[in-house]
């Protein structure tokens, strides 16, 4: 079974500046992108280094999520993030890659395993060790 993970701004925007998108790889077969996330992103116009690199990462699929349930509306999260959830928790057992503090609560509370940009790092320096 493939392992899918929905990953928000902020832990693509790090990674690509550090020219390490790829590795996400590493952690699922597949990697989702909501729309909203994907939105915020180019507004930093075409020449940013995140835009170019989703344009060429073609193992990255950008989806339109669910509509986000009143469960994490209440959060007061960002579209991202909210997205990011709404997506996972609508699809048991895919992962959330999410650093914001209050997502990871919440994604806690619901029950979506989350892949926290702290671990990401941590599993990137073994990858690159080994």
């Amino acid at each position: 079974m493939d392992r899918i993970a929905v990953a928000n701004a902020s832990p693509l925007i790090f990674l690509s500046l550090s020219r390490h998108l790829d590795l996400l790889q590493h952690f699922a077969d597949r990697v989702l992108v909501p729309e909203p996330v994907h939105s915020e992103i180019r507004e930093k116009g075409s020449d940013d280094i995140t835009v170019r690199a989703l344009e060429k990462a073609q193992w990255i699929e950008v989806v339109h999520p669910p509509v986000v349930p009143e469960v994490i509306l209440g959060w007061g999260l960002g579209p991202g993030e909210s997205s990011v959830l709404a997506l996972a928790y609508a699809n048991r057992g895919m992962e959330a890659i999410i650093d914001d503090l209050a997502g990871r609560k919440c994604a806690s509370l619901l029950g979506v395993p989350i892949i926290p940009l702290s671990i990401q790092v941590n599993r990137m320096n073994s990858l690159l060790k080994g």
